[in-house]
Protein backbone atom coordinates (compact mmCIF):
# COMPACT_ATOMS: atom_id res chain seq x y z
CA UNK A 1 0.00 0.00 0.00
CA UNK A 2 0.78 3.49 -0.49
CA UNK A 3 1.87 5.63 2.35
CA UNK A 4 -1.40 7.75 1.56
CA UNK A 5 -4.21 5.69 1.98
CA UNK A 6 -5.96 7.16 -0.66
CA UNK A 7 -7.03 7.55 -4.40
CA UNK A 8 -8.54 10.30 -6.28
CA UNK A 9 -8.45 12.03 -9.75
CA UNK A 10 -7.06 15.81 -9.60
CA UNK A 11 -5.56 17.82 -12.45
CA UNK A 12 -1.89 18.61 -10.18
CA UNK A 13 -1.26 17.76 -6.97
CA UNK A 14 2.31 18.65 -4.63
CA UNK A 15 3.46 17.39 -1.57
CA UNK A 16 4.74 20.17 0.65
CA UNK A 17 6.85 19.16 3.29
CA UNK A 18 6.52 20.33 7.04
CA UNK A 19 8.67 20.05 9.77
CA UNK A 20 5.43 19.84 11.65
CA UNK A 21 3.40 16.72 12.52
CA UNK A 22 6.84 14.81 13.12
CA UNK A 23 8.34 15.77 9.63
CA UNK A 24 5.46 14.22 8.30
CA UNK A 25 4.55 15.85 4.60
CA UNK A 26 1.08 16.84 3.95
CA UNK A 27 -0.27 16.58 0.60
CA UNK A 28 -2.30 19.47 -0.84
CA UNK A 29 -4.29 18.63 -4.10
CA UNK A 30 -5.97 21.53 -6.22
CA UNK A 31 -8.16 20.52 -9.06
CA UNK A 32 -8.83 23.59 -10.91
CA UNK A 33 -8.21 23.99 -14.20
CA UNK A 34 -6.90 27.42 -15.57
CA UNK A 35 -10.25 28.94 -15.43
CA UNK A 36 -11.19 28.08 -12.01
CA UNK A 37 -13.74 25.85 -12.78
CA UNK A 38 -14.70 22.54 -10.94
CA UNK A 39 -12.33 23.27 -8.49
CA UNK A 40 -11.54 21.42 -5.38
CA UNK A 41 -8.97 22.07 -2.51
CA UNK A 42 -8.10 18.60 -0.15
CA UNK A 43 -5.21 18.94 2.44
CA UNK A 44 -4.28 15.84 3.30
CA UNK A 45 -1.84 14.97 6.50
CA UNK A 46 -1.46 12.05 9.11
CA UNK A 47 1.26 11.96 12.15
CA UNK A 48 -0.03 14.13 14.33
CA UNK A 49 0.25 12.11 17.39
CA UNK A 50 -1.64 14.58 19.96
CA UNK A 51 0.54 17.79 18.44
CA UNK A 52 -1.82 20.27 16.51
CA UNK A 53 0.44 23.15 17.36
CA UNK A 54 1.20 23.49 13.83
CA UNK A 55 -2.22 23.59 12.35
CA UNK A 56 -1.79 27.26 11.57
CA UNK A 57 1.09 26.85 9.55
CA UNK A 58 -0.95 24.59 6.92
CA UNK A 59 -1.44 26.82 3.81
CA UNK A 60 -5.14 27.30 3.28
CA UNK A 61 -6.39 24.75 5.78
CA UNK A 62 -9.80 26.84 6.29
CA UNK A 63 -10.51 27.06 2.80
CA UNK A 64 -9.88 23.49 1.75
CA UNK A 65 -12.57 21.80 0.48
CA UNK A 66 -11.51 19.04 2.35
CA UNK A 67 -9.16 17.97 4.71
CA UNK A 68 -7.88 14.39 5.51
CA UNK A 69 -6.45 12.65 8.44
CA UNK A 70 -4.28 9.41 6.99
CA UNK A 71 -3.54 8.28 10.60
CA UNK A 72 -1.85 8.60 13.87
CA UNK A 73 -4.19 10.65 15.37
CA UNK A 74 -3.42 9.81 18.42
CA UNK A 75 0.04 8.41 20.21
CA UNK A 76 -1.01 4.91 21.52
CA UNK A 77 -4.37 6.97 22.63
CA UNK A 78 -8.04 6.63 22.29
CA UNK A 79 -11.59 8.15 21.95
CA UNK A 80 -11.07 10.92 24.67
CA UNK A 81 -7.45 12.05 22.93
CA UNK A 82 -8.64 11.62 19.51
CA UNK A 83 -11.77 13.90 20.64
CA UNK A 84 -8.84 16.43 21.44
CA UNK A 85 -7.40 16.34 18.23
CA UNK A 86 -10.46 16.67 16.17
CA UNK A 87 -12.05 18.98 17.88
CA UNK A 88 -9.02 21.04 17.43
CA UNK A 89 -8.76 20.26 13.34
CA UNK A 90 -12.50 21.45 13.53
CA UNK A 91 -11.99 24.32 14.78
CA UNK A 92 -10.13 24.87 11.50
CA UNK A 93 -12.16 23.25 8.90
CA UNK A 94 -14.91 21.16 9.41
CA UNK A 95 -15.27 19.17 6.02
CA UNK A 96 -13.13 16.27 7.74
CA UNK A 97 -12.16 12.63 6.74
CA UNK A 98 -10.06 10.48 8.77
CA UNK A 99 -8.12 7.04 9.29
CA UNK A 100 -7.12 5.97 12.43
CA UNK A 101 -3.08 4.81 12.75
CA UNK A 102 -1.51 1.97 13.76
CA UNK A 103 -0.82 3.92 17.08
CA UNK A 104 -4.42 5.09 17.48
CA UNK A 105 -6.39 2.23 19.21
CA UNK A 106 -9.61 0.05 17.37
CA UNK A 107 -11.60 2.70 19.28
CA UNK A 108 -10.47 5.92 17.62
CA UNK A 109 -11.87 4.10 14.73
CA UNK A 110 -15.36 3.43 16.32
CA UNK A 111 -15.23 6.83 17.20
CA UNK A 112 -14.52 8.27 13.56
CA UNK A 113 -17.16 5.81 12.28
CA UNK A 114 -19.87 7.50 15.02
CA UNK A 115 -18.75 11.02 13.52
CA UNK A 116 -19.45 10.28 9.98
CA UNK A 117 -15.75 10.97 8.89
CA UNK A 118 -14.20 7.57 8.58
CA UNK A 119 -12.45 6.11 5.80
CA UNK A 120 -11.67 2.93 7.05
CA UNK A 121 -12.64 0.39 4.78
CA UNK A 122 -15.13 2.50 2.95
CA UNK A 123 -15.14 5.12 0.64
CA UNK A 124 -16.91 8.92 0.60
CA UNK A 125 -18.19 11.12 -2.21
CA UNK A 126 -16.72 14.86 -1.93
CA UNK A 127 -18.94 17.77 -3.14
CA UNK A 128 -19.89 14.98 -6.22
CA UNK A 129 -16.65 15.79 -7.83
CA UNK A 130 -13.87 12.95 -6.33
CA UNK A 131 -14.56 9.80 -4.56
CA UNK A 132 -11.77 8.87 -1.59
CA UNK A 133 -11.68 5.81 -0.17
CA UNK A 134 -8.80 3.90 2.41
CA UNK A 135 -7.90 1.80 4.86
CA UNK A 136 -6.46 2.59 8.59
CA UNK A 137 -4.08 0.77 10.64
CA UNK A 138 -1.17 -1.01 8.96
CA UNK A 139 0.35 -4.36 8.42
CA UNK A 140 1.91 -6.55 11.60
CA UNK A 141 4.96 -4.71 12.45
CA UNK A 142 7.34 -6.41 14.91
CA UNK A 143 6.52 -3.32 17.58
CA UNK A 144 2.89 -4.67 17.92
CA UNK A 145 1.54 -1.44 17.75
CA UNK A 146 -2.38 -1.20 18.92
CA UNK A 147 -3.96 -1.50 15.36
CA UNK A 148 -2.81 -3.78 13.07
CA UNK A 149 -4.19 -6.34 10.32
CA UNK A 150 -2.48 -9.19 8.82
CA UNK A 151 -2.40 -8.43 4.45
CA UNK A 152 -5.31 -10.88 4.29
CA UNK A 153 -7.57 -8.52 6.32
CA UNK A 154 -6.12 -5.48 4.83
CA UNK A 155 -6.64 -6.78 1.20
CA UNK A 156 -10.48 -7.63 2.26
CA UNK A 157 -10.82 -4.03 3.97
CA UNK A 158 -9.30 -2.54 0.59
CA UNK A 159 -12.14 -4.59 -1.40
CA UNK A 160 -14.70 -3.56 0.23
CA UNK A 161 -13.95 -0.11 0.00
CA UNK A 162 -13.23 -0.10 -3.51
CA UNK A 163 -16.45 -1.51 -4.16
CA UNK A 164 -18.39 0.96 -2.40
CA UNK A 165 -16.51 3.68 -4.64
CA UNK A 166 -17.63 1.62 -7.45
CA UNK A 167 -21.25 2.20 -6.53
CA UNK A 168 -20.53 5.43 -5.13
CA UNK A 169 -19.35 6.20 -8.91
CA UNK A 170 -22.08 4.61 -10.21
CA UNK A 171 -24.60 6.46 -8.39
CA UNK A 172 -23.29 9.62 -9.32
CA UNK A 173 -25.18 12.35 -11.44
CA UNK A 174 -22.78 13.44 -14.05
CA UNK A 175 -21.14 17.27 -13.28
CA UNK A 176 -22.36 19.36 -16.23
CA UNK A 177 -20.35 22.67 -16.93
Amino acid sequence: FLPFPLLFSIKSAKMVSTESFMSSPHLYCDSANQTGRNTMKIIAFGDIHMDTSSLTELEGISRADLVIITGDITNLGKRSEAKTVLNQILRHNKNLLCLAGNLDNSDVNDYLEGLGMNLHGQAHMVKRKVCIYGVGGSNKTPFATPWEFTEDELYRLILEAHHQARELIDLAEPIVG
